[in-house]
């Protein structure tokens, strides 16, 4: 796996994967391609300003390897070989991709190198590269998409490595379908390494290859363009100027912005775990949740707006279900649209279905969503042979002249392990009731009027869906919940505890008495976020940018 010294490793040994086989050369552990000049003084970045030194508010994480997700890879390949459109969506689908890099991935991401290599060899002629089909064509080859596929620039050792490669085998096409191939499966493609550059108190400032891999990653989801490898190939992004710019540029590219902000909205609102459920229209739906998000983004618009908006993506499916006509609509083509009468994701298909089976909604299901997910609450558990009891309700038929909501409430009333957390659960629930299991509106369930108004012990007296739209999106629970999910998300914090005051950082003992450890140095960084997104009025650009000038975002601790 080509691999020379990376993350906090001095000395290595390294090899490159080839046909499943891993062979192991030495590697001098020489990095100064990619560290800085003498003269470039490192400074941190803090709020709009860069500061040094470091203060105790920085927030840092312990120096670790992170493999790409699936999406990452599938875009890192297409754009390695940009102009090519090489799409391998289809063919990662099936492959789990682990924390750890063992040999039945390597195996399988083998088979898709090749696919990759014939892509780039039969198109080869697109790749705007001057070239003679020899040797010297062979070494710009490596160093312009092996700049793109590792991060960064490769060493003299790597590049020569490589052509040794390239020369065992019998063709021009044959060597540089093998570069391809290692390019694909190599470690320092696959992973994201963090080696950096050694400063005061044990801390480790990204350098600028890794400052433009991180800042890629996660405005695009993907590798840097040229533009920003070549700004990191300078050493630009060590100023705060520098790095602003190219910031704002990735943050401009309003688009791709979006793109790469779905996945983090798909797991916040439940809906990831909901995909087993193949519940009919739940993938459509899904989709429109991208637009939506997408959409929010390119807008500039603020994280209430996404709990208050009218803006719909029909297609002919969603059409139907949001009531309105299907004429003339096409299955897979979607429109935008206004709707009258539904406020927010919490009122659109794909969040209605994903907490729903096929024949019924789920209050328990959709409330607990909403608790645990968008306001970071913990639930309390029960004993094991309490809990078994308590399961007992899911079996109850709902009789004539019952709601789901009388049903609930009457099976799970008998007993306190069930109340004690269904009183929880059950209201945020009971307010989205006038939405079946399928996202479509309805005033009767069981032929008997829905009652949609609770008193919620979070969020107070809640109306219908619409007026818990508007309280779940102004509730500085929420905020304070979307921050640090956010920050979790961007910094790789596996475990952070439950949100339990209006600052959004831990205490010791939640509201429900229990106690969770978190990283203290989280806390003083977290306050900092929460005032500023308060002040941005939950500007979800305006959250990013704060991310990306988090002391966490430029330096790790060792």
């Amino acid at each position: 796996m080509l691999e020379v010294s990376r993350n906090i490793c001095q000395k290595c040994l390294a090899g490159i994967a080839i046909g499943g086989l891993l062979v192991m050369v030495g590697c001098s552990g020489d990095n100064s391609l990619i560290s800085a000049p003498n003269s470039v003084v490192y400074e941190r970045v803090t709020g709009t300003n860069i500061e040094a030194p470091v203060t105790e508010c920085s927030a840092l994480e312990e120096s670790q390897l992170t493999v790409l997700n699936k999406l990452q890879y599938v875009n890192m390949i297409r754009d390695v070989y940009h102009p090519l459109t090489i799409d391998i969506s289809e063919e990662v689908e099936s492959i789990y991709f682990p924390d750890y890099f063992d040999q039945v991935f390597l195996q399988r991401l083998s088979s898709v190198s090749d696919l990759v290599a014939e892509e780039v060899i039969t198109n080869f002629d697109q790749l705007e590269l001057a070239c003679d089909f020899d040797v010297a064509c062979a070494e710009s080859f490596i160093s312009k998409f092996g700049r793109r596929a590792f991060r960064r620039l490769l060493t003299e050792e790597e590049v020569s490595e490589l052509l040794e490669k390239f020369s065992e085998q019998p063709t021009f096409d044959d060597g540089i379908k093998q570069i391809v191939r290692i390019f694909a499966i190599d470690s320092n493609a696959i992973y994201q390494y963090v080696e950096g550059i050694a400063a005061e108190g044990g801390k480790v400032l990204l350098n600028d290859f890794e400052k433009a891999s991180r800042l890629s990653f996660l405005l695009w989801n993907t590798i840097p363009d040229d533009e920003l490898l070549d700004a990191a190939e300078r050493g630009s992004l060590s100023t705060k100027a520098g790095f602003h710019k190219q910031a704002e540029r990735l943050l401009n590219a309003r688009e791709r912005v979006g793109d790469s902000t779905t996945a983090f909205f798909r797991h916040w609102f439940g809906l990831d775990y909901a995909i087993g459920k193949m519940q009919p229209n739940f993938d459509t739906a899904l989709k429109e949740f991208d637009l939506l998000i997408k959409d929010a983004y390119h807008n500039e618009s603020s994280l209430n707006d996404l709990f208050t908006t009218n803006i719909a993506f029909v297609n002919r499916d969603l059409a139907d279900i949001y009531g309105l006509s299907t004429e003339g609509r096409i299955e897979g083509k979607f429109e935008r649209v206004l709707l009258d009468d539904r406020k927010g994701l919490l009122t659109r298909a794909a969040f209605l279905t994903g907490t729903s089976d096929s024949s019924r909604s789920i209050p328990t299901e959709r409330g607990i969503v909403v608790g645990t997910h968008l306001a970071c609450q913990t639930w309390p558990l029960s004993e094991p042979a309490e809990l078994q009891d308590s399961l007992a309700f899911l079996f109850y038929q709902q009789e004539e002249g019952e709601t789901r909501r009388d049903t609930l409430t009457r099976t799970t009333g008998h007993s306190r392990v069930c109340s004690s957390c269904h009183f929880l659960t059950d209201n945020i629930g009971f307010t989205l009731e006038n939405f079946d299991g399928h996202g479509r509106y309805r005033e009767l369930d069981n032929k008997v009027p829905i009652n949609p108004s609770v008193e919620d012990s979070f969020f107070g007296p809640i109306n219908n869906a619409n007026d818990l739209g508007d309280i779940v999106g102004n509730a500085e629970l929420v905020k304070n919940c979307f921050v640090r999910e956010w920050y979790q998300h961007v910094f790789l914090r596996k475990y952070m505890k439950p949100l339990t005051n209006s600052y959004g950082y831990a205490t010791e003992v939640n509201q429900l008495g229990h106690t969770v450890p978190v990283p203290s140095q989280d806390d003083c960084e977290l306050q900092r976020l929460n005032s500023r997104f308060s002040e941005l009025d939950g500007d979800l650009v305006g959250l990013l940018r704060e991310l990306v000038d988090s002391p966490a975002f430029h330096y790790y601790r060792l």
